[in-house]
């Protein structure tokens, strides 16, 4: 319970003064002296005002002073490549993520990234199961350091590099999870969907993925390593070229 001196000084009404202020404006109102009635609550009414005024000079302008450590939520920090160096990146997309594609290899081009483009190169239909393996495969072998697939949904290319020993990969349609999974899950190729995303958004996905680091906190790392133990004990090995950059 605050005292009745932090009450005060942060414009809280004591609880006493307020009863006494409203029994005594009940009894004003009952007798039908109405002008009796506003003289009695003005005071009150001024004090209400004044605490306003000072919650607002304490909690800052425009924030609920109910809500004001709860609300609003605080968003977690969008990840900068800032100092980083630039990655090289293996991108590959079936003919349903191949505009989708396209624009990413633009994009990323722009933003420094050295872009290892492994098709489609058109619109012809193609199986992204042999785009996953190309992507897949650029990264084990010291190629390139991240992948991100293009299909029309995500799911099917992200199954299909999982089936690569060393490829963790994560279909990720939102900011969060493109960030989280590499941090986490050391997550090294990003499956899309051109059917389900924008271009705008899939662009920002790109940069949160491209951005992440794993954090190597024991906790994770230790996830990490019982999903390396899942992945040799059904495949017999460890994959060659592994890394959680």
């Amino acid at each position: 319970m605050r005292s009745a001196a932090e009450r005060l000084e942060v414009g809280c009404p004591d609880p006493a003064a307020v009863v006494a202020r409203m029994l005594s404006a009940r009894s004003c109102a009952a007798s039908g002296a109405h002008r009796s009635f506003e003289v009695a609550m003005a005071p009150l009414l001024a004090w209400i005002r004044a605490g306003r005024r000072a919650r607002a000079t304490v909690l800052g302008p425009g924030i609920p002073p109910r809500l004001s450590r709860t609300w609003p939520p605080r968003a977690p920090p969008i990840r900068s490549r800032a100092g980083t160096p630039h990655m090289r990146v293996a991108l590959a997309a079936d003919h349903a993520g191949y505009a989708l594609k396209e624009r990413l290899r633009a994009y990323l081009g722009s933003r420094g990234h050295e872009v290892l483009d492994l098709g489609a190169h058109d619109a012809t239909p193609s199986d992204y199961p042999d785009h996953a393996q190309a992507a897949g495969l650029a990264i084990l072998d010291g190629r390139a350091e991240r992948g991100i697939l293009v299909c029309g949904s995500g799911v099917g290319a992200a199954v299909a590099a999982n089936k690569i020993p060393g490829v963790r990969a994560g279909m990720c349609h939102d900011h969060y999870s493109a960030h989280q999974g590499v941090e986490h899950d050391a997550m090294n190729v990003l499956a899309l969907g051109a059917r389900v995303v924008g271009e705008a958004l899939a662009l920002e996905i790109a940069d949160a993925f491209l951005a992440a680091r794993f954090d190597g906190e024991e906790r994770h790392a230790a996830r990490l390593a019982k999903v390396r133990a899942l992945e040799a004990r059904f495949t017999g090995g460890t994959a060659r070229g592994e890394s959680t950059s």
